[in-house]
């Protein structure tokens, strides 16, 4: 009986060939849910039962007083302004006033910026570890991946990986951006209108979907290339972003220290009740 230890899950050594990528963050789900976190005024849940409920209720009132047949419509209208309603809050724009109190900053001035201070800061990404994507080749800090099937009943799925990526703007330190909880800014309908925007996924590339999308989101049943549209991000090396989130420091280069002092670097994270966001340039419509 061998009594070596074993490794530690995820170990790599000097002769591997290639170490697997371990994202700081994944997250994978229906596409509804793609800006839900916990905190928020209202989940993606929560709104798809008022849609339902509001569109029932509505249909029964206008059955009761006058007959069920003029009930129907009123239902399929009042889901359809419900439904349009649910769209606009997830509209960037409004997300974004949600963080007006997030005042910029350069990272010369996250030096001194206390601890948990709301900031935001524009710079280009310096990707630290690389995801790699899925529809073309490629890498990144971040990669989202969007796939619609539009066949009788429809699926509409994302996926997300990113790795604690540096921030770099005109003048002063790197910043870390820690992506343990992040959302990327896309902006993302939560209905079908733009599946037409999306591109037709070809026979290698359906397979690389298939194994990017995890079997608990997917199910049973398997995605039809046929009827399969993908759409990806990828933040790689001098994208320009704004990230919004609060002030820390990690230990890396940054901020000057003694000869015995660890060397701390300024960085921005997010919490659970309120990720960090990160604002891909020229992605936001008002």
């Amino acid at each position: 009986m061998s009594m070596e230890p074993e490794d530690p899950p995820g170990a790599t050594f000097a002769g591997d060939i290639a170490a697997p990528v371990r994202p700081d963050l994944e997250r994978a789900g229906n596409l509804p849910r793609y800006y839900d976190w916990a905190g928020g005024a209202l989940g993606s849940r929560r709104l798809s039962a008022m849609v339902f409920a509001g569109g029932i209720g509505a249909s029964i009132a206008v059955g009761l007083a006058t007959t069920p047949l003029l009930g129907m419509p009123v239902w399929a209208g009042s889901n359809a302004i419900l439904a349009a309603l649910y769209r606009r809050r997830w509209n960037p724009g409004r997300i974004l006033r949600r963080w007006s109190d997030f005042r910029p900053m350069t990272g010369a001035e996250l030096l001194a910026c206390a601890d948990g201070a709301p900031v935001r800061m524009r710079g280009r990404v310096r990707p630290r570890v690389r995801v790699e994507g899925t529809l073309a080749p490629g890498d990144g800090a971040w990669h989202t991946l969007l796939v619609h099937e539009a066949v009788l009943r429809q699926r509409s799925v994302f996926v997300e990986r990113g790795c604690d990526f540096d921030l770099s703007d005109t003048g002063g330190p790197r910043v870390r951006v820690c992506v343990r909880w992040a959302r990327v800014l896309a902006d993302v309908p939560s209905r079908a209108p733009w599946a037409p925007e999306l591109h037709t996924v070809s026979r290698a590339v359906h397979e690389r979907v298939v194994a990017a999308v995890p079997a608990a989101v997917l199910g049973p049943r398997p995605l039809s290339r046929q009827h399969l549209r993908a759409w990806e991000l990828l933040l790689d090396e001098g994208c320009e972003v704004e990230v919004l989130g609060r002030a820390s420091r990690v230990i890396g280069p940054g901020a000057p220290a003694l000869p015995r002092e660890t060397p701390m670097q300024p960085a921005i994270e997010g919490t659970a009740e309120r990720p960090l966001l990160i604002v891909p340039a020229g992605l936001v419509r008002p």
